[in-house]
This record gives structure tokens, sequence and C-alpha cells, in this order.
């Protein structure tokens, strides 16, 4: 068969080694050359690269296309293989046209990496076989072309995949979160949320959803019905659990709400007690870039949440502190509002205001909130030994913004202010 792959970079890569292990005929097409080492890999493999505004579906026959996540939908050699009734798969769904295995399907605004993270720790730690993939940095392909697809499959599912995918039965499902966010991609919030309503459109009549509150208000408001078997994510279920920060190491209620949604998951999915479970998570480490304390002065903590890409993931940040902090705000401002960090003006002691989008953080927040303004989170960092002298509380640096204007991505971000700090604590104690 002769499969054409849309989108050079890690899921379009691994989809086209995977095609070509099963003896198909490869085409991978992108927006931009491919660099040199993706080239040769594809020249020694037979595979055929173009650019997408050259090739002709006319010259080329063409039975199955293959859609990375970021391809969106819209773009033209998508509509011109849909005109001509071309079947359309997600990588996700060549990945798993094999798999046999159970599911479990996670997606969210927040919290996801998280809470698949969790699941795969407890299975782990209970010596359970598991495939950890997709959204998580790890592509299904990857894992198929390995032979690693095995046990139960716990799959990170963004919205760009969600869209993408067209059937993937799942015995269990969740949304952890969700809050204004890729509106660039969806275009309007109704459309991001059914992108990933659709998870509970593969649930399996025996299996179990889990949604938080504001996702079933939503979902009410578009008239949707929750699956029959749905478990709403809220502190009163977990404290039945005990789940709490004592008995899981976990700090912050978006923390427990992410253990609830795992330890439900690894439950439901094994028989495994749920107090097993809970005491699995007790040496889970969190992820970095995710309020990660990455250093400390004196009693004062430097916390790296670089992943806080929008304002909704910046208050759940907030509201985990214990006491006013130092808030590193800014980079490319996604359109959100500033002004909904308000409400949190308690948990706020100053903002340090950067990148593009310090103007508008100015703009919306000065007459509040004690503020220094910078034009790059590398000035600010130069400052950083001034900045630490000034303020009082802990350093957090949640953005609340992507990173663009800057960094390749928030992990970037993260990292380099990580580096900073760590090379510049002899200049706070002396």
């Amino acid at each position: 068969m002769n499969y054409l792959v849309i989108g050079g970079g890690i899921s379009g890569l691994d989809a086209a080694r995977l095609l070509k292990q099963r003896k198909n005929n490869v085409i991978l097409v992108d927006a931009k050359p491919l660099k040199e080492e993706s080239l040769g890999f594809c020249q020694n493999n037979q595979i055929s690269f173009f650019l997408q505004e050259e090739f002709d579906f006319n010259k080329i026959p063409i039975d199955k296309v293959i859609l990375s996540p970021g391809v969106p939908l819209s773009l033209s050699i998508v509509k011109s293989a849909k005109a001509l009734n071309i079947p359309i798969i997600a990588e996700i769904e060549l990945a798993l046209e094999n798999f046999t295995g159970p599911i479990i399907a996670i997606t969210g605004t927040n919290g996801k990496s998280t809470t698949v993270s969790m699941i795969h720790h407890i299975f782990n730690v209970l010596e359970i076989e598991n495939s950890l993939c997709g959204n998580i940095g790890i592509t299904p392909s990857s894992l198929a072309l390995e032979g690693k697809l095995k046990g139960i499959l716990v799959l990170e599912l963004s919205s760009y995949q969600l869209e993408h995918i067209s059937s993937l039965p799942n015995d269990f499902a969740c949304i952890c979160s969700f809050s204004s966010d890729h509106l660039a991609r969806h275009k309007t919030l109704d459309q991001y949320f059914l992108a990933k309503w659709k998870i509970f459109s593969w649930l399996k009549a025996s299996g179990q959803a889990m949604i938080t509150p504001s996702v079933l208000t939503y979902a009410n408001n578009l008239g949707l019905s929750t699956p029959n078997n749905t478990v709403i994510i809220e502190k009163e279920n977990w404290k039945k659990l005990k789940i709490n920060e004592t008995t899981t190491n976990m700090q912050g209620a978006h923390n427990l709400a992410n253990a609830y949604v795992a330890v439900n998951a690894c439950h439901a999915l094994t028989g495994a007690p749920i107090s097993t479970c809970i005491n699995a998570l007790k040496n889970f480490r969190g992820l970095p870039h995710r309020l990660e304390v990455i250093a400390k002065y004196k009693t004062r903590c430097f916390i790296n949440d670089s992943k806080a890409t929008n304002i909704e993931s910046t208050l759940v940040a907030l509201n985990s502190q214990h006491k006013p902090v130092c808030l590193f705000l800014g980079g490319e401002s996604k359109g959100n509002e500033f002004c909904d960090l308000l409400p949190y003006k308690h948990k706020i002691e100053k903002i340090i205001a950067f990148g593009s989008a310090k103007e508008q953080i100015k703009n919306e927040l000065s007459a509040y909130f004690q503020m220094q303004l910078y034009d790059s989170l590398a000035e600010a960092c130069e400052d950083l030994k001034n900045i630490v002298k000034s303020s009082k509380g802990d350093l957090l640096l949640s953005p609340g913004c992507a990173s663009f204007d800057e960094f390749k991505n928030f992990e970037e971000r993260g990292s380099f202010f990580s580096a900073q700090v760590h090379k510049q604590i002899s200049n706070f104690i002396s």
C-alpha cells in the first residue's frame, strides 16, 4: 500500500518508520524542509519526501493518509485527501492497529501528564505490565516499532490528537481539567471542549469515566450526556478515600485530584485495593517544570512551574502556595486576561512581568500589585539578586503564557530558569 504521512516531526517520522517495518511504501510531507538527520533517515529507508505545496495526489496514488498531531484539519493537503475520499487516520490509530489490551485514556488542559505518570508509577510499583505513551512525549508508533506496546496502555491525549482520532475503544477515560487554551487551533472554546469530549465517545460500556465539576457543567450547557459510569473529581470524594498530603506525599489540591484519578484508574483496571494504590504514590516524584522546587535559599524556595502556559495553570499554582510569592509572569500572551489573578491578590507579594506580554500585564495589574518589568526572562534573571533582596516570599515562575517569544518550548524556559537560579545561588548568599 502507498501511505502518505503528513507532518515531519517525531510522530510523523516514527509513523513512517513503523509503516516501513510493515513493508509499505511511504511518502512523507511537511510544511518545511527536514533537518539533515531526518532527511538522511528518509533516504536510507526509501521514504520519499516532499514539501506540502509540491505534493500532487494526481501524480502519486495514495491508499491512506496518516496525520501527525500537529497537523490541523484545515490544512489544504488534508482537505484535498478528504475530497478524494482517501482514508485518513491518526498516528495513534496506526500504532494501535494490532493492540488488543486495555486502554486508559487521559486528557485535560492541565494535569494530564502528571496523572498518566502517576498511573504508570503505581503500575510499576505493583509490578503490573503497562505501556506509557502519547502526548507525554513517547509516540505510540515508537513503542509499536520496538514491540513494547504491552499490558495496560496508559495514553495521554491532547486535543490535537483527539481531533484526529476516529476510533479508540478504551476502558477508562478522564478529562482531568478544562480551561481556555489552544484557540488558535480550535477557534472557539466550544470546539476545543468538543475535541476533548471525544474521549468518551469510545468508552466501552463497562468502562469508567471521570470528570471535574466544571467539565460536567460545560457538558451540560452544550447538551452533552455523560457516560453511565461517571465519577466526579471533587474534594469530598478523595477525602473519603483518605487521599491527602500525608498518605500520598503530594502537595496541593490539584495534585490530590490527579492522585484521585490515578488511584481510580489503577483500581478499575486491575482490582488492586485502593489503599495499596494510594500507598504506591508515596515515593512518586512530580514531573519537571510543574511546581518543581529547584532550589532553596534560607527559608525561601525557587519554584519552576514553566508548564503553566495559561492563566488557569498559574491560578492552580497560586492556590497551592501557603504564603505570598514573588510571581514571575509573562512570555507570549495567549489572549489571556491577567485580571483573573485579582482574586488571588493575597497570594502574590509582587509580580515580575517579562516578555512580550509585559505591557499587557502592566496595564491590567499595576494598579493592584507591586511590579517590576523586564523585556525577557533572561533580563529578569540577570537581576535575580536584586529581585531576591527586594522580596520576602518564595520565587515562583508560573508564567501564564506561552514561551515562544524567547524559547522553543516551556521545557527550555524552565531549564533556563533553573540553570540561572543554580548559577546565582552564591550571589544571594554573598
